[in-house]
């Protein structure tokens, strides 16, 4: 698999994503405030993962999935792909924090690491 299908397929994931926490922020059964529909790296991923397991709701079932799948990773990993593909603020954010290779060569492990995760 390329690097470009692996992009595409997180893309694939955070759409999903993105349409299950737009559901689940509707509907007021979907949650009931028992953990956090965003992916919060403090949150226990012990948590995440029996909610993903026993939830009734697909939607907050995904939403478990992703945000386990998140926090397993190191924790610079995470916040890389979430703020390269979750929920990007800016372009070039990263370059506040790495250098170009290094953006890159962590990038890339970062994504083969969530969708071993995720698959």
């Amino acid at each position: 698999m390329t690097n470009k299908d692996r992009e595409n397929k997180i893309r694939a994931y955070v759409v999903r994503y993105k349409r299950c926490l737009a559901i689940c922020m509707n509907d007021p059964y979907c949650n009931n405030g028992e953990q956090p529909l965003l992916f919060d790296p403090k949150y226990e991923n012990r948590h995440l993962y029996l909610k993903s397991q026993q939830s009734n709701n697909e939607n907050a079932k995904y939403l478990a999935r992703v945000n386990f799948s998140l926090s397993c990773l190191e924790r610079r990993k995470a916040m890389l792909l979430w703020k390269e593909f979750f929920f990007q603020v800016e372009k070039f954010w990263w370059m506040r924090y790495y250098t170009r290779s290094t953006f890159y060569r962590l990038r890339k492990k970062a994504i083969e690491e969530f969708l071993c995760l995720m698959e």
